[in-house]
């Protein structure tokens, strides 16, 4: 990402080049690329996007500054016509080629989500449409959006929308009125981030009002730079950025209080002031110029190619995601040599300042028109009778109410009363027991019981501590809801109580499609059989009925492209071992029998002795990565009745 070009300011505005910044770009492209490109080593190499947003705000505030010195005013016409000519060209190619693509690897159902997330990108508010799907960067069906990048580019032109008339005003006061305003914007921006975190990730990480100190920052750092500490500075600074990208992670609380260190660091390489140093000749050299000067372009193209290369090759290994890498870089070159530069320098655009508007607006419409195109297109393809049926079954729900499933920050036990009876049966779990709903109240109808539910997402039973990765952060709030579940359930004394759980969902070695941070098997083990003893203390026949196979992947989005592109039926079955663990089952079934409860086995409902597929007796088993349809889970019924009974 590169919207304001170091090499242009002493042409444009008589400001001295600064090789380090350039060389600074570079470093945080290829942090960003690498993370991105699954460099295992650098898991917080997402912070390069913080470092772009201080070097924008450094970059763009000491332009305008120099503008405003020479000339007593800002020209903010002129100012976005040459925004206008560096970003719009090269990002306008990259939306339509992605699109283009997207016709060739996606189902009818993503071009349609691709499409909107091209609209968006093209009219700059991608960030607020990622935001508003209640995304996480981070997660799997994230992952998939090749405009999902757009969103930094996004937040940037918010900032060069808002800036130049904060400057404009700003400027005619006194130097300490300016420091003291830029402060108190980066100190209320920071501030606001920090607080909304904990309780809305995604906001914190999207919303450009709170990415606003990070540009703030670099807008504060044009007033100092420092001659003496220079070599400290750009050294610390270097050093802090490579902590970030090394310590950090998708687990990680981000922003907020871990923003800071890739956030100052950039600022004290930016306070050196490009003085003649080993860091400062490092990052001038020739190498950090090339991918400086090409890394708006780069960042361009590496999300959508990664992202079009796993969507066509899901098991795609090192050589393709080198090969990708290499592809990435030519791209870029193409575009700076073909667009990019020519465009921002062209003399007939830059003779009216008109032009460059207009130019600007006409590459915004052709994108967004482009994009509406092929939500139109996946739109007549979803219209298709087979794309209808995959459609139907993946958004078919139970009719279990939403508000009985909790959501993570929630404490407080929520119990749902269905049917009559004398005797309870209760269903108790996260997601995975909230799936079995139906089956689970075919057999309290069928035992002549009411059935009660006390379900909360991505809160297991057993007793442990978990990290949500939808947070960020650690999860008390699942402990509290726990142990006040089991007071009520001694309260209740229930005849029967169905446990289950997204076991591979937390421990450590199986599925971990959400993030990292595990638990380890011996700890799961201890936790499983503590929460059963409880249970079974309760005087209730107790079930732990075993975690569903996690395919990893979105299966109707999978069928959906066999469907479309007339791949083999098989192409979403995935081989047994991949998508089971079959040794944390037995750790479960070991954990249950020491608590002395009934552990039911499942895998035979699911799965046949060598392969789980995605479509079992002509139903849709999934209707994500390893959420159950509702049509397969009312097949479950009588299987699971029938395997309960017996143990009654």
């Amino acid at each position: 990402m590169r919207p304001a070009s170091s090499a242009s300011l002493q042409a444009t505005t008589g400001l001295t080049f600064r090789p380090d910044v350039e060389g600074l770009r570079a470093i945080a492209v290829i942090l960003v690329v690498a993370f991105h490109y699954g460099v295992a080593e650098l898991s917080g190499g997402f912070i390069g996007v913080d470092v772009f947003f201080v070097i924008s705000g450094f970059v763009i505030t000491r332009m305008l500054q120099a503008e405003f010195q020479s000339r007593a005013t800002i020209d903010l016409i002129g100012f976005y016509g040459k925004r206008a000519r560096r970003l719009l060209p090269a990002c306008g190619a990259m939306v339509v080629a992605t699109l283009i693509a997207s016709t060739m690897v996606f189902s009818p159902v993503e071009m349609k989500s691709v499409a909107k997330g091209g609209v968006a990108s093209s009219l700059y508010f991608s960030n607020f449409w990622f935001m508003s799907q209640s995304w996480d960067y981070f997660a799997p069906e994230s992952a998939m959006n090749p405009f999902l990048h757009t969103w930094t580019l996004s937040v940037e032109e918010q900032f060069y929308l808002i800036w130049p008339t904060i400057l404009l005003c700003t400027l005619r006061l006194p130097r300490r009125w300016q420091i003291l305003i830029f402060g108190l914007i980066v100190t209320a921006s920071f501030g606001a981030s920090a607080w909304i975190i904990r309780l809305q990730p995604a906001v914190a990480f999207y919303a450009s009002p709170l990415r606003a100190w990070e540009f703030g920052l670099g807008a504060l750092v044009t007033y100092s730079r420092s001659a003496k500490w220079g070599a400290l500075a750009a050294t610390t600074g270097l050093v802090a950025i490579g902590w970030s990208a090394v310590a950090l992670s998708e687990n990680s609380t981000f922003p907020g209080l871990s923003a800071l260190s890739p956030g100052l660091g950039t600022v004290a390489i930016l306070y050196a002031g490009g003085r003649r140093n080993l860091v400062s000749s490092g990052l001038g050299s020739p190498p950090f110029q090339w991918v400086g000067r090409l890394s708006y372009s780069i960042y361009l193209w590496h999300w959508p190619m990664i992202v079009l290369a796993l969507a066509a090759y899901p098991d795609l290994g090192l050589t393709g995601r080198c090969a990708c890498a290499m592809t990435t870089l030519l791209l870029a070159w193409m575009s700076f040599t073909g667009l990019e530069h020519p465009i921002r320098t062209n003399a007939w655009l830059i003779a009216k300042r008109e032009r460059s508007i207009a130019l600007a607006a006409a590459l915004t419409a052709a994108a967004a028109i482009a994009s509406s195109c092929l939500w139109g297109f996946g739109f007549l393809q979803t219209t298709r009778p087979e794309q209808r049926e995959i459609t139907a079954a993946a958004n078919e729900r139970s009719q279990l109410p939403g508000d009985c499933l909790l959501y993570f920050t929630v404490a407080q036990p929520k119990a749902c009363s269905f049917l009559k009876g004398r005797e309870a049966l209760v269903l108790l779990g996260d997601s995975h027991a909230a799936q079995l709903f139906t089956p689970a109240r075919w057999v309290a109808q069928a035992l002549g019981m009411r059935m009660v539910t006390y379900l909360k997402s991505s809160c297991p039973i057993s007793d442990v501590e978990v990290f949500n990765n939808r947070l960020h952060r650690l999860n008390p709030e699942c402990g509290q809801w726990r142990r006040s579940v089991f007071r009520a359930l001694a309260r209740l004394r229930p005849a029967v109580i169905v446990v289950s759980q997204s076991s591979m969902g937390y421990v450590k070695g199986s599925d971990r499609s959400g993030g990292t941070i595990t638990i380890e098997r011996p700890d799961w083990a201890q936790g499983t059989r503590r929460s059963l003893r409880y249970l079974a203390g309760t005087g209730a026949r107790v079930f732990v009925v075993e975690d569903s196979p996690r395919m990893q992947f979105a299966v109707p989005n999978c069928l959906s492209r066999i469907a479309y592109l007339n791949l083999p039926p098989g192409t979403c079955d995935r081989p047994r071992q991949r998508v089971l663990d079959d040794q944390l089952a037995r750790v479960e079934a070991d954990a249950a029998i020491k608590a002395g409860v009934q552990y039911v086995t499942t895998q035979d409902l699911y799965c046949s002795r060598t392969t789980c597929a995605a479509k079992r007796d002509g139903r849709i088993v999934y209707r994500d990565g390893n959420h159950i349809t509702e049509a397969f889970a009312r097949s479950l019924s009588r299987p699971l009745f029938d395997k309960l009974h017996p143990l009654l």
